[in-house]
């Protein structure tokens, strides 16, 4: 029997910008995976997930969803009237001249129309007190002030985040003054990467004054 699966928020690494694909014209921090079936009135949808990764439109589109008729007449929805599950369709005449149909069990990154509440952290006090653990890092303790913590793998995606919350903080809600990069060392990073990360990213940090833990 299908089970419930809870999508957790979705992590958009990159803006693609390029012959086939536009960059995202909202903040994607809002960004989560949805099945197509439960897309709502609104939502805007900005790329198809599938396990090769994500497929972003040129042409991002609010969701419309309409009930589905194979025998509508547009000439998309007939090609999915032998689907075996369940189709919707997640707009009609907007942003091409046809209908939009889905099968409902596709995966698709949204921005939803209405924010979803903050999950609250469950409390295990009855399993363990509070004070019985206290995580800690050198030079990053619970004592200081640091709400956000941007772990940092040197990689292409997480530099570019990085270095565009840097140039931009405002534009994500973030606090730059109580925010900390934090970096594992693994002493396997190509020598190029240490130098790109010398020459540019390291000085930038230190320009805009975050705290950088490794």
């Amino acid at each position: 029997m299908p089970e419930p699966v809870d999508f957790f928020q979705a992590v958009v690494t990159a803006y693609l910008a390029d012959a086939d694909h536009a960059p995202l014209l909202h903040d994607p921090i809002h960004a989560r995976v949805a099945r197509a079936g439960d897309v709502a009135e609104g939502d805007l949808i900005p790329a198809r997930l599938g396990m090769g990764g994500a497929d972003y439109f040129n042409d991002q589109y609010t969701a419309r969803p309409e009930p589905y008729d194979p025998a509508c007449g547009c000439g998309v929805c007939c090609h999915l009237a032998d689907h075996p599950g369940a189709v919707v369709v997640l707009s009609n005449g907007h942003p091409w001249q046809a209908c939009d149909p889905w099968p409902a069990d596709d995966l698709v990154l949204i921005i939803p129309a209405h924010r979803l509440p903050e999950q609250k952290a469950k409390e295990w006090t009855t399993a363990m007190p509070a004070a019985a653990y206290t995580p800690s890092l050198p030079g990053l303790s619970t004592a200081d002030e640091v709400d956000t913590v941007i772990n940092w793998g040197l990689g292409a995606d997480s530099t570019a985040y990085l270095a565009r919350i840097l140039t931009d903080p405002s534009a994500y809600g973030i606090d730059l003054e109580r925010t900390a990069v934090l970096y594992m060392a693994t002493g396997s990073e190509w020598p190029e990467t240490r130098m790109l990360v010398e020459e540019f990213m390291l000085p930038l940090l230190r320009e805009h004054g975050v705290r950088f833990v490794q």
